[in-house]
């Protein structure tokens, strides 16, 4: 019920409040999802943030009820982009 209320509170550009996610461990977001905040960042560009470390995060969060967005990575000079993580993770989480 959670994520539901998320996604319609973000399409009427309710206000929310919610916080950065930096330290990769699944147990903050036990915590943080007991708390009064609306969702979580997990900061996957300022931070040291894994594939499997993010992954392990969103189940959790999923498993809660708990909305996460995540702040992927910036263009590479590759010109490669973290996209799988979005097609792979955050998106089959919510959309899945």
């Amino acid at each position: 019920m959670r994520i539901e209320n998320f996604k319609s509170r973000m399409a009427n550009r309710d206000m929310m409040a919610g916080t950065f996610l930096k330290t990769p461990a699944y147990e903050l977001v036990e915590v943080l999802a007991t708390s009064e905040l609306d969702f979580i960042c997990i900061d996957m560009e300022h931070s040291p943030f894994d594939r499997a470390r993010t992954d392990a995060c969103l189940a959790v969060a999923r498993a809660l009820d708990f909305p996460v967005l995540v702040r992927v990575m910036r263009r590479r000079k590759t010109g490669w982009r973290h996209k799988a993580m979005i097609r792979n993770s955050a998106h089959d989480h919510y959309n899945g």
